[in-house]
């Protein structure tokens, strides 16, 4: 995998987002836009010009959520899912006020999960009906 380019998108890109074509699986978990959820930023993975994924990040620092993250179907499993998020907590680590993300993840959400665990974050302990809540601390 070519490393492709990561940044914050720009307010006009983002209908970008909802014309990326993911998998029925994905699209199955991806929650609509999270009304009343301050937006921090979008981030966008562009690869040859073209955007092929995202992640939305919520709330106030210092405590900030992934609200929705998706890899247009084309380019799953090949690890640009990782990739993305990876490189987001890079970038997020460099801001002094921000301590903590976390992320809600279906139950049934397998991959969701295990990206999310195999880039640092932790379950917090589980509570029966509700989505997984994943956290990664900053400090």
């Amino acid at each position: 995998m070519s490393h492709p380019l990561v940044r914050v998108l720009a307010p006009e890109e983002y209908a970008l987002v909802e014309g990326l074509k993911l998998s029925e699986e994905q699209e199955k978990f991806l929650p609509s836009r999270l009304a009343g959820e301050r937006l921090f930023q979008i981030w966008g993975l562009w690869k040859g010009g073209r955007l092929i994924g995202f992640i939305e990040v919520v709330g106030n620092p210092p405590l900030l959520w992934i609200a929705r993250m998706g890899i247009d179907a084309e380019y799953q499993g090949a690890g640009y899912g990782a990739y993305l998020l990876q490189a987001v907590l890079e970038r997020l680590r460099l801001r002094a006020r921000i301590t903590e993300i976390r992320a809600a993840v279906h139950p049934e959400n397998l991959p969701a999960q295990h990206t999310f665990e195999k880039a640092g974050f932790t379950p917090l302990p589980p509570i029966e009906g509700e989505e997984l809540v994943f956290t990664y601390s900053f400090r």
